[in-house]
């Protein structure tokens, strides 16, 4: 068995978002918001949940994989001193799997985040 090496610690959590694919060339939406979770996170990606992965026609996680300008556009909802806030993030997918769970028949999809986040960033959003 390989021993995997990790750079950053994941933490895990359950915080609700919405996922678009973004064309970060023209800066514009290419899909409406898909609803889903993010249930883990390190300063380099994260793991999604949604539950479909066909929006408006696109394969959300091919359609990045086939154009360098195409990423994730990420909004992480979060609650801080009972005020509700979010975040938004560029990502990339790196794998994709089906959720196993007969119950949810979801998809998860691990992402790299588009640039690192800070630990100030991650800090916020673990501490719901």
């Amino acid at each position: 068995m390989i021993n995997e090496k990790r750079k950053f610690k994941r933490i895990q959590i359950k915080l609700d978002i919405e996922l678009s694919l973004y064309d970060a060339d023209k800066g514009k939406n290419l899909t409406a918001p898909s609803s889903g979770i993010m249930y883990n996170i390190s300063r380099e990606g994260a793991v999604l949940e949604l539950p479909a992965v066909i929006s408006q026609g696109r394969h959300l996680f091919f359609a990045p994989l086939e154009s360098d300008s195409v990423r994730f556009r990420l909004t992480v909802y979060y609650c801080r001193d009972n005020q509700a806030e979010n975040i938004e993030l560029l990502a990339k997918p790196v794998w994709f799997n089906r959720n196993q769970d007969e119950e949810s028949r979801s998809f998860l999809i691990g992402v790299e985040f588009q640039d690192r986040l800070s630990r100030e960033t991650i800090n916020r959003l673990i501490c719901v």
